[in-house]
This record gives C-alpha cells, structure tokens and sequence, in this order.
C-alpha cells in the first residue's frame, strides 16, 4: 500500500486543492483507483 501512496502524491495535492472542480476530478479519480486495487 505504501507504494499506492507515494505513486500518488499528485493526486492527494489535488485533493487538498483549492479549486472545487479539481478536488471533485481527484476524488473521482481516488475512488477509482481504489475500486481497482481492491479487486
């Protein structure tokens, strides 16, 4: 897991944005990715 993290470090910047529309792609995006690893 631990790699999924720091693979990520863009996506958690852009989940810790400011601009709302941006979070809501990465969180999309986040969740996604999840799905995927939980397969």
């Amino acid at each position: 897991m631990k790699t999924a993290i720091t693979g990520n470090m863009e996506l958690i910047d852009r989940l810790n944005s400011d601009v709302e529309k941006e979070r809501e792609e990465a969180t999309a995006e986040a969740i996604a990715f999840v799905q995927e690893q939980s397969l």
